[in-house]
């Protein structure tokens, strides 16, 4: 007679116990994809701020090579006088579609001008609704107007003259919805055409209080209220 094998019961889950087992699985995801999320903005915050910190250091490089002076700000519907064309050769960024953005006059200080420095890794230049140009604006920085130079018309801002330069606002992360040169103009708070600073990094703030990046004169960078960038104290450089 030959020995039977003991019979082994293989165990099993159970209905009650899988569906426990994916709801915890679902508890686990549910509580860590906010948090993986706010990381992924947070490091496109870093990263923005890196680009901002590049420009605003070519800034002053800029202005050592030119007597002190700033560029142009990039403004859409100017005109070179020498040319008619609409725009300038001393614009800090060539924008337009002819244009050559590696001939532009920041070019020089940043290696040929990558387009990874003048764009947020958090903005997508597609849904840029202003186009008052025929041209887009595809980048996400500007420049603040109150600072830029332009000798046509005998204005001339020179970075030793600015008063509290380490308060004075130079470039910003502007907003999607206002983008449409590579120009913050500061003076148009209220107007339709108003220009705002980007709160991508802030998106459930779109009020005053929403915050984005900004560099200043002296070069150092920070993580500011849209109510800041409307204050003349910080954007105008004969401001006390």
């Amino acid at each position: 007679m030959t020995d039977r094998q003991p019979f082994i019961r293989r165990a099993g889950f159970t209905l009650v116990e899988l569906l426990v087992v994916i709801g915890i699985i679902a508890l686990l995801i549910a509580i860590l994809l906010p948090a993986l999320g706010r990381a992924r903005e947070n490091a496109n915050r870093v990263a923005c701020f890196s680009n901002l910190r590049q420009l605003g250091v070519a800034f002053i490089m800029y202005t050592g090579d030119n007597r002190g002076w700033f560029p142009y700000c990039a403004a859409l519907g100017e005109s070179d006088p020498l040319t008619g064309s609409p725009w300038r050769s001393e614009d800090w960024i060539y924008w337009q579609a002819p244009r050559d953005r590696r001939s532009s006059k920041i070019s020089p200080y940043l290696n040929g001008f990558p387009e990874k420095v003048l764009t947020c890794p958090a903005d997508d230049p597609t849904i840029h609704t202003r186009k008052i140009y025929p041209d887009p604006y595809l980048y996400s920085y500007t420049m603040n107007m109150a600072m830029c130079s332009d000798p046509n018309l005998g204005k001339l801002v020179k970075l030793a003259a600015i008063r509290r330069s380490a308060e004075k606002i130079l470039l910003m992360d502007e907003d999607e919805l206002s983008l449409d040169d590579g120009n913050f103009n500061p003076y148009l708070i209220g107007s339709s055409v108003e220009n705002f600073l980007g709160t991508r990094h802030d998106r459930h703030r779109k009020d005053l209080g929403g915050r984005g990046n900004v560099v200043f004169a002296d070069g150092h960078g920070d993580y500011v209220e849209r109510r800041f960038t409307q204050d003349a104290r910080n954007f105008d450089p004969s401001a006390p």
